[in-house]
């Protein structure tokens, strides 16, 4: 005797690649169309023979949202960390909405070779692998805009290779990468050119004139407020602008919502209030000396350390 009856179904085409074969699968059975959605009304019985063919399938995760500027980084300067993350087995697919080379894009997992069919867990284990990576790469990202000669673009790829240099109009190039390495970048080329412009214009080397032509320009093209937030990668409005004492600047909600995971700077990890956490107050630690000695270690003695946490919640 069936307990369950007239039971409904919901599948979502975006979880699979192969969208005719499920499309194959779904119309031998009761069903409706409701956008990418199919609503299948059925017993439990045959509900059940249904997920089992639909396992066949190769699925994919749902599409998460990504930056394009991000995914670019992380395509072009940590592959080998990707391709860790991924496997042999999974394919991370991303594509972008549009093609503004700072707009949103989608990344979905699927399986490599059509003949694997990797069960769900799987999948959301990389998912939530290659989130926690991208999460990291992001909030760590700098853009910056520097007026440089091609020679000058080429010297400073050498030395920084970390960075992305992607050429612009009017001897304008875009810098992304990581903020420390940025950072050293603007240094290292204000004090080329600062050491090309005190001494005698005969003596400076060919490269460093084209710093000493291009000195007036080397500046941010962009008007500081004009800001990408790390968290984010939007412009930041200049009303929306929180600027930290550490000189590092957010979005002023992407900062909030930081601060409630934990009230540090996104960037230096420069802490601005207590860190909490879900421990009681009031725990303690005693640390004592025995006699007693531990397999492998017969010629000493052993210290013991307890701890001793109340029930509770940290308040």
């Amino acid at each position: 005797m069936e307990i369950f009856t007239n039971i409904t179904l919901i599948i979502d085409e975006t979880g699979f690649e192969d969208r005719e074969g499920l499309k194959r699968i779904v119309s031998s059975y009761n069903h409706k169309t409701s956008g990418s959605c199919y609503r299948v009304k059925e017993s439990f019985d045959v509900l059940d023979q249904l997920v089992k063919k639909l396992s066949t399938l190769n699925a994919a995760t749902h599409p998460t949202p990504v930056n394009s500027l991000v995914m670019d980084y992380i395509y072009q300067r940590c592959a080998e960390k990707l391709r860790k993350i991924h496997g042999q087995s999974i394919v991370i697919d991303f594509r972008a909405a549009n093609s503004d080379p700072q707009g949103t894009g989608q990344v979905t997992f699927r399986a490599r070779n059509k003949s694997y069919s990797p069960d769900r867990v799987h999948l959301d284990f990389v998912r939530q692998r290659f989130i926690t990576f991208y999460q990291r790469t992001a909030s760590d990202l700098h853009q910056k805009d520097l007026h440089l000669a091609p020679q000058q673009c080429e010297d400073l790829q050498r030395r920084f290779p970390l960075l992305l240099f992607n050429r612009g109009p009017s001897n304008t190039t875009k810098i992304c990468g990581p903020f420390a390495h940025v950072h050293k970048l603007e240094e290292y080329v204000s004090q080329n050119f600062k050491s090309s412009a005190n001494g005698p214009a005969k003596n400076v080397p060919a490269s460093s004139q084209s710093f000493k032509s291009n000195a007036p320009s080397l500046k941010h093209s962009k008007p500081p407020e004009d800001e990408s937030c790390p968290i984010c990668m939007e412009l930041i409005p200049p009303e929306k602008k929180k600027a930290l004492q550490c000189k590092h600047s957010f979005c002023k909600d992407c900062l909030q919502k930081a601060f409630v995971y934990k009230p540090v700077c996104p960037i230096c990890g420069e802490v601005y209030g207590t860190l909490k956490g879900t421990q009681p107050d009031g725990g303690t630690m005693d640390i004592k000396r025995t006699a007693d000695s531990l397999p492998g270690y017969e010629n000493h003695k052993t210290i013991v350390i307890n701890y001793h946490i109340a029930n509770g919640i940290q308040k």
